[in-house]
């Protein structure tokens, strides 16, 4: 005869927790790391000054795409004439750094530049200055 099991009040029966969910703790870290990198300075990895031909508009000089999100930059070259970012003119590197430093990591904006002579539009993904304190604060 099997033997029975009285449950009294003192001892309640407790279902088993179910496991994390994998995907929700994945959401979870990656909303984390948006949040702290959304904090960094924006960055597009440009060198850019007024073009010396006299267009009026920023010349790019260089590309310094390093740890740049998705290296946006690979679309613009060294050489290209920035006409228009986010809808604005930009005629001196001020108004570019003060429109830069209205943009958030990881927003997508786009950009008019001569090319040759051909007016292109361009997709920019902003990314993110990270200093040697930056990347701790990302990893804690």
């Amino acid at each position: 005869k099997p033997e029975e099991v009285a449950l009294t009040p003192e001892a309640p029966v407790v279902a088993p927790s179910a496991p994390p969910d994998p995907v929700m703790d994945v959401a979870a870290i990656v909303q984390q790391a948006h949040q702290k990198l959304s904090a960094l300075k924006p960055r597009l990895g440009l060198v850019v000054l007024p073009d010396p031909a006299g267009s009026g508009h920023l010349l790019i000089t260089d590309i310094v795409a390093e740890g740049m999100p998705d290296d946006p930059a690979h679309q613009l070259r060294a050489g290209d004439v920035i006409k228009e970012w986010c809808g604005v003119e930009l005629r001196s590197v001020r108004a570019y750094d003060q429109l830069l430093a209205t943009r958030n990591f990881g927003q997508d904006t786009q950009m008019v530049v001569l090319r040759q002579g051909k007016s292109l539009l361009v997709d920019i993904r902003v990314g993110a200055q990270v200093t040697e304190a930056d990347e701790q604060a990302l990893v804690n």
